[in-house]
């Protein structure tokens, strides 16, 4: 996997923090300046080195030689080593191979911080690792040096770092042999390391070599005042908790945004759709108009002559004759029980009143009259009829001439 397009790296060295930065076509990182971290301008996309203290580094061999296989069952050691717990085993651990034989493969667990200490919350970043990770360490050699109020100390073997762990800074000389010699010690019977070990004092902190060490004497002044070059071989991306939640907030931000963009093309389509129908509508309605009025010399003439014919329908149609009518009515009648009381005609209607029995009767009338009506040009109603203070029904029947115009 390559590394991240990162070209600027923050990191804790001495008593302060160093802002290193690395031009993108060229592999040499230089250093920019150091002080406080809030003096330093460090850009957001910086890799941010977190002090050793706060990570763990503990190196073992897994029983496996499959890259998979591996990664699982290191994970499933850590977790039951207590190292990361929980939720934390996903966010808070990475695992680095870093040599495999044919039976067994050795690991090395980085276990982050699972809180964000409160003194670093201005610390900020693109991504996050562990400082003894990004700094070029020589081989076979046990490197100190100093991180604020920690002495580190990272062992590197067979070409990889295999450990590193931390103690006050300003410990009696003698107090930080002994943590060396234990360190070493535990390192040499859990990985087999047998190999003697340089000393490599970045930062220096004995006047004597202590026993079982080779004291590093290529150190420079401009190496001991810059520190070891920075290293970023391998993608970072591990982040605090708040920035890892902020990221998130972020984007679910550009999410919502991108799907409101969407949303918002969305609806300019429909619109620019919509009004380009309506255009288009409004301008086949003009056409049309100009059509119509084109048309009007021609189709004048004609529309009053209908109109006549239309006033004069009901004198020409015999079936609209009042005496055909009125015996149209007469001999809808039954033998008893119904009298009419009016009979009304116009050229567009018919109104027929009467009195009946009862109600039945009324009703009985009325569909006779539209059965011998049949479809002869009258579109036949009665309302509900009404009943009167001697018991009879008052009924009224309207006929209209069906397509008779009100001119």
């Amino acid at each position: 996997m390559r590394p991240g397009p990162h070209s600027h790296l923050v990191r804790p060295w001495g008593e302060k923090w160093q802002l290193w930065s690395k031009d993108r076509k060229s592999a040499s990182w230089t250093l920019s300046r150091s002080g406080d971290w809030n003096a330093l301008k460090v850009p957001p996309d910086a890799v941010c080195a977190i002090p050793a203290r706060l990570t763990v580094a503990y190196p073992f061999y897994v029983e496996a030689v499959e890259e998979s296989v591996v990664r699982e069952m290191a994970l499933l050691e850590v977790e039951m080593r207590g190292l990361a717990p929980g939720e934390r085993l996903n966010t808070d651990a990475r695992i680095r191979i870093l040599s495999a034989d044919e039976k067994r493969t050795l690991v090395l667990a980085v276990i982050y911080p699972g809180e964000w200490p409160a003194e670093l919350a201005a610390v900020n970043g693109a991504a996050f690792e562990a400082s003894p990770v990004l700094a070029v360490l020589g081989d076979n050699t046990l490197h100190l040096w100093r991180e604020g109020d920690d002495l580190v100390a990272a062992v590197t073997w067979k070409g990889q770092l295999v450990c590193w762990e931390t103690a006050p800074w300003g410990d009696d000389p003698r107090d930080i042999t002994s943590w060396l010699r234990c360190f070493v010690l535990q390192l040499r019977g859990d990985l087999g390391l047998a190999e003697p070990l340089v000393l490599k004092e970045w930062t220096p902190v004995f006047s004597e070599t202590p026993e079982g060490f080779v004291r590093d004497r290529g150190l420079g002044e401009k190496d001991r005042s810059e520190g070891a070059s920075p290293a970023l071989t391998e993608p970072v991306s591990w982040l605090p908790q708040t920035l890892r939640a902020a990221a998130r907030r972020r984007s679910k931000r550009a999410v919502l945004g991108k799907s409101l963009l969407a949303l918002a093309a969305g609806l300019f389509v429909i619109a620019a759709g919509t009004i380009l129908a309506f255009a288009n509508l409004r301008w086949q309605e003009r056409r049309i108009d100009a059509e119509i009025a084109g048309l009007e010399p021609e189709i004048g003439p004609i529309r009053e002559a209908a109109k006549r014919w239309n006033r004069i329908e009901a004198a020409v149609d015999e079936r609209f004759f009042p005496l055909e009518m009125l015996n149209l009515i007469v001999t809808s009648l039954p033998p008893a029980g119904v009298r009419l009381t009016v009979f009304e005609m116009s050229p567009q209607k018919v109104l027929v009143e009467g009195e009946a029995g009862n109600v039945g009767a009324a009703t009985e009338f009325f569909k006779t009259l539209q059965q011998k009506a049949g479809s002869g040009g009258l579109a036949w109603e009665m309302p509900y009829p009404s009943l009167q203070a001697n018991n009879t029904a008052r009924f009224v029947i309207n006929g209209t001439v069906q397509g008779a115009s009100n001119e």
